[in-house]
């Protein structure tokens, strides 16, 4: 923008400068031409170069927003894989309980039965 800023002042210059001299009113309507093209090329450039730096950040945005979803991803799987390893700890446990009572009623139910025959005898 100072670029531009600049060259704008450098043909009001030369405008002022053409219209004062006594001379060729070609050169000094060429000497414009030059400083209104010059002005153009730089604010064509300036704007090519904004353009490019938006490119840039976006393109950037853009990957560490890929980044974060991926790594969002890995760790709901990961949490996804811890909460499977946990039921299937509970289930097992849940089955080595049930497999104990089953045993300890079977014992009861041995206890009781030789009670039965120690009194009937």
């Amino acid at each position: 923008m100072k670029r531009l800023a600049l060259w704008l002042s450098v043909l009001c210059v030369l405008s002022v400068a053409a219209c004062d001299q006594q001379g060729d009113a070609e050169s000094a309507g060429e000497a414009v031409d030059e400083a209104v093209e010059q002005a153009s090329d730089a604010a064509d450039d300036m704007m090519d170069s904004a353009k490019d730096t938006m490119d840039a950040a976006k393109d950037g945005a853009a990957d560490a927003m890929d980044e974060a979803g991926d790594a969002a991803d890995a760790a709901m799987e990961e949490a996804g894989d811890a909460m499977d390893d946990m039921q299937d700890a509970a289930e097992s446990a849940a089955d080595d309980v049930a497999d104990e009572m089953d045993d300890a009623a079977k014992a009861a139910e041995e206890k009781a039965e030789e009670l039965k025959e120690k009194m009937g005898e």
